[in-house]
């Protein structure tokens, strides 16, 4: 059961938070549509929390936000929430519009969700890539949702956080985008390394956040037992970023060199990389969709930093 008094200093905090809320705009743009919930996926620490407070901050200024991450909130059960958001309604004010953060930490969270969207709540929800997926998310909520993907900045993005807006550019302008632009390849686009002006700590940032990204996003998320396959195809992938491989010929050759009785673990373990949102392979474009199947891809990785 949760405790009143807790739970209500929670609101408090979190309103204060919302008030003082400063980010960089970013360039995606959503549509809203009704009785659809609206879901933001993407890699860890790329600010989706934080793009939409500020998004229900500007368009309806006045909504719950409940992040499940929070000691108040985290062990919450499903009917439990529902008599939270009553204790804000009659605490503070009354809004239809709420944001469950990281709600993978609520029992039967889908559930939920559908109970709040046919009490005609206007629904915001985002998920940890490490615990929730956006084909989790569709399956679940039965085509009810509406996903958005939200990747670290841009280098339009970037350069608004070095305050860099000319619109003519001088021989001095052109010199400061190109050492801003070395700068976005070499340590990419993640808010938080982005807004650390010390290369060294951003280094250590970005080395931390690779850690998490195998540990958290793959290792864990996907039950990986091998873990020494799982290391080999994980770097392999690193270091061949915007490489044509065939994913066949990897497969053969880690199957050869660690000699597995199947190759259906190794496979399974490109199919679960594809799904921590920090990888993407590409097929090359042919109308025949046997070639595009067929023919090697192309990896890239969601940041240059990485």
């Amino acid at each position: 059961m949760y405790k009143e008094k807790f739970v209500l200093n929670y609101f408090e905090k979190m309103i204060k938070k919302i008030e003082d809320l400063k980010i960089i705009k970013r360039d995606l743009k959503m549509e809203e549509v009704e009785n659809k919930v609206i879901t933001l996926i993407g890699p860890r620490r790329v600010g989706k929390t934080y793009y939409l407070l500020d998004y229900l901050k500007n368009k309806y200024k006045k909504f719950i936000y409940l992040n499940f991450e929070s000691i108040e909130l985290k062990y919450l059960e499903p009917l439990e929430v529902l008599e939270v958001i009553s204790l804000f309604k009659s605490s503070f004010f009354e809004t239809d519009v709420i944001l469950l953060d990281e709600i993978q930490n609520i029992k039967n969270w889908e559930s939920l969700a559908r109970t709040l969207i046919d009490e005609e709540y206007r629904i915001f929800i985002t998920g940890s890539s490490s615990k929730l997926l956006s084909k989790e998310i569709a399956t679940q909520l039965r085509g009810r949702s509406l996903s958005y993907l939200l990747l670290p900045f841009s280098f339009k993005e970037f350069l608004k956080t070095k305050e860099f807006n000319k619109k003519i550019l001088s021989l001095d302008n052109i010199s400061k985008i190109k050492s801003f632009l070395l700068e976005y390849l070499e340590f990419g686009g993640f808010p938080e390394i982005v807004l650390t002006k010390d290369f060294d700590k951003k280094e250590i940032l970005i080395k931390n956040y690779i850690d998490l990204l195998f540990l958290k996003d793959f290792v864990e998320r996907f039950e990986i037992r091998n873990l020494e396959i799982g290391r080999f195809i994980f770097e392999f992938l690193l270091q061949n970023f915007s490489s044509e491989i065939s994913i066949n010929k990897v497969v053969n050759h880690i199957y050869s060199l660690f000699k597995l009785k199947s190759k259906n673990t190794i496979y399974e373990y490109f199919n679960f990389i594809e799904d921590t949102l920090n990888f993407f392979f590409v097929e090359k474009f042919d109308f025949s969709v046997y070639k595009r199947k067929t023919w090697p891809k192309k990896v890239y990785l969601c940041d240059t930093g990485l």
